[in-house]
């Protein structure tokens, strides 16, 4: 249930919003009566801002009867729906102030040209208005519900999320249009270079709404053009790279996700460790990632415990009022109190929080392991002289969700190699997958052999390993060209071994006649994967227990087997 004091605050500014479309309102009135031609469209502003008030009151209504029993997305959605209805109230002031009046009844000839090259603005205005007015209707519906599961079910619609998606990328949209006088853009000055990219952006670019922040950016947006063409596209940097520095090799890492991952994460951590290792002050420096990330694990975890519904115990909800209370009281830039550590470590070993953490998993799965992570640390973390350690610092950072690229530049002499690992994600689009292969000299794909009597979640009909075959057989005999070679890598040997003993590999391949032991079983495995190689002078084999760091130095080896190993060896780096 939400604090009343947390409600009354979040909509505390209702009274602020509707002084403001009254003085719109009575300025649109004088406008629309001193010049006729704009009527219809100030017509429709007018009754748009009507409307949104005729809500804005109704809201204040509310408030001043009853904020009891409120579910916390509620008074979540209520603040962020006022404050967009703050700063479009305030922008469309702003607007309209900016026409000028002639003593007699006429708008004189420079404010009408103004209104003109403003109707589209203005016309944005009012749809952002509408949806608004949409979301606040909707408020209200809730709010009219006395019990807190009605309010979720209604507040977990997925069509009322969108409406509240509408309201926060309104909010972003208002947000860069703000000058720099205004108390918003004193920190957000460049904002409009970050915007956000919304599914309506075409539409609101074709229109004036944007127009300061695209000339403001524009002299960025030329720059970034001038830079691109410059570089050129993948291949053309490629082959400037292939003359500049003399070696280039580019391998893609595709396959298994989590194994993905984990090999590069390890090849990071031998890249923080050679040449050199971070300085002191570069891990002090470092120092907010960590605690920036232990602050995103108590807000997950706090919205864990208010949304999942399912019932904690005593102490659990004594370490839950904890994180509460470290939450409203404490600045992110800080770390988090010991006792708040102890509490969200208490809170993550608890068997019903566990289950509300399973029912995460699947959604949240990167979010979920890092977090993982950071729970065992916590201790460490939280002390006032700690220092993030390679292993921290791989965790606290993001992951991307296009192509990420590893780029490690190795010197000897005036011999100067450069290696790229590229991770290329499942849903890359066909064209830029294509790219990557016409300019790749090497592909590793990971096969995790310990998932065979699993179920793929987007095919639960389809057993993953065999998935993981269809998927090899399209990539090395349709998409790949000829002279790009292969690792066939195969995972989670001993993971693979001990499932055997609880789940016998005959029954998920029921034409397999070996023995249930992980040396036939495996055999059988590449078998599969060789008899759908159609030119197998192109791939080559390796079979790995786990990404230790030789297992990791052996892959690597292989990357530049041809002509970089001995270099390699010789500077030190295997």
């Amino acid at each position: 249930m939400a604090d009343p004091v947390t409600v009354i605050g979040a909509v505390a500014s209702v009274a602020g919003i509707v002084e403001l479309l009254v003085k719109a309102v009575s300025t649109l009135h004088e406008l629309r009566g001193r010049w006729k031609q704009a009527e219809f469209a100030l017509t429709n502003l007018i009754a748009q801002l009507t409307a949104l008030r005729a809500a804005l009151d109704k809201l204040q209504e509310w408030v001043n009867a009853d904020v009891e029993d409120l579910h916390h997305q509620l008074v979540m959605d209520l603040g962020e729906s006022m404050t967009c209805c703050r700063m479009l109230a305030g922008k469309m002031n702003a607007e309209i102030s900016d026409l000028h009046r002639m003593d007699g009844n006429g708008l004189d000839s420079q404010s009408k040209i103004k209104l003109v090259v403003k109707n589209g603005t203005l016309e944005e205005l009012q749809k952002m208005a509408e949806r608004q007015t949409s979301a606040l209707t909707l408020l209200l519906t809730v709010c009219n519900c006395k019990a807190i599961s009605d309010q979720r079910v209604l507040l977990e619609k997925s069509s009322t999320r969108k409406i509240f998606q509408r309201v926060r990328d309104d909010s972003s949209s208002l947000y860069v249009q703000r000058d720099s006088a205004s108390l918003y853009s004193r920190c957000t000055d460049n904002l409009s270079k970050i915007s956000k990219v919304f599914h309506f952006d075409r539409e609101l670019f074709l229109s004036r709404v944007y127009e300061k922040a695209l000339l403001s950016s524009m002299k960025d947006t030329v720059e970034n053009l001038r830079r691109q063409q410059s570089e050129g596209n993948d291949e053309k940097k490629l082959q400037r790279d292939s003359k500049s520095e003399k070696y280039v090799y580019k391998v893609l890492l595709l396959g298994n996700e989590d194994c993905k991952e984990a090999f590069m994460d390890r090849v990071k951590m031998l890249k923080l460790l050679n040449p050199r290792p971070l300085t002191t002050k570069e891990r002090e420096e470092c120092r907010h990632l960590v605690r920036q990330k232990i602050w995103d694990i108590l807000e997950f975890t706090n919205s864990l415990i208010q949304t999942s519904g399912v019932g904690i115990d005593e102490t659990a909800n004594i370490y839950a009022n904890t994180i509460s209370q470290e939450i409203k009281k404490v600045d992110r830039n800080m770390s988090v109190s010991v006792e708040a550590a102890t509490a969200i470590r208490g809170l993550w070993t608890n068997p019903n929080v566990q289950l509300m953490l399973v029912a995460r998993k699947g959604n949240e799965k990167q979010v979920f392991k890092s977090d993982s992570y950071f729970i065992d640390q916590i201790p460490r973390v939280v002390q006032e002289d700690y220092l993030p350690t390679n292993a921290d610092l791989l965790n606290a950072l993001p992951r991307l969700k296009g192509v990420e690229e590893l780029k490690i530049k190795i010197k000897l002499n005036l011999k100067l190699i450069s290696v790229f690992l590229s991770d290329i994600p499942p849903q890359l689009e066909q064209r830029e997958r294509h790219l990557q292969f016409k300019t790749a000299h090497s592909v590793f794909y990971f096969v995790d052999i310990s998932c065979y009597n699993q179920l793929g979640p987007e095919n639960p009909a389809q057993n993953l390993l065999i998935s993981s075959l269809a998927t090899f057989n399209d990539m090395v005999n349709f998409q790949m060209s000829g002279l790009t070679k292969v690792s066939l890598i195969f995972l989670r040997g001993k993971v693979f071994a001990q499932k055997l003993k609880d789940f016998p590999f005959g029954d998920y391949f029921p034409e397999y006649a070996g023995g249930n032991n992980d040396e036939e079983a495996s055999s059988y495995i590449l078998t599969r994967f060789k008899q759908v190689i159609r030119r197998p002078a192109t791939v080559k084999y390796e079979y790995i227990a786990s990404f230790d760091t030789p297992s990791v130095q052996r892959l690597w080896n292989g990357i530049i087997a041809d002509q970089y190993a001995g270099i390699l060896r010789e500077i030190g780096f295997l």
